[in-house]
């Protein structure tokens, strides 16, 4: 059985360790899983918005004011297929915002 805890589930996919600022994180970016859920994304309704100084490197404050929850930071970072929201989550940036959002269980 699959926990929903968000520590946990990390767990269903496969990943790569990777070293960074010498800890061991886990890259899911080089697996099938990841590959096809971005396949999958061209299939999801979304609209553009350009991101607002307010949200300058702060998907998650996006995300509270799109979606009400700071919680689906991830699914805004994923969709537009950011690595590092710290460089990529900038001022004026034009992102794709899915209109569809991940149910608890993780699916759509």
């Amino acid at each position: 059985m699959t926990s929903n805890h968000p520590k946990e589930r990390t767990e269903v996919f496969e990943c790569n360790l990777i070293s960074h600022r010498k800890k061991s994180i886990k890259d899911f970016t080089s697996v099938k899983e990841y590959s096809d859920l971005l396949e999958d994304f061209s299939k999801i309704p979304f609209t553009y918005e350009t991101i607002k100084h307010s949200f300058n490197k702060r998907p998650d404050m996006f995300s509270t004011e799109v979606y009400g929850t700071p919680h689906l930071w991830w699914w805004v970072v994923m969709f537009n297929n950011m690595t590092n929201p710290a460089t990529e989550f900038v001022t004026n940036k034009r992102i794709k915002v899915p209109t569809v959002v991940p149910d608890s269980k993780g699916g759509r």
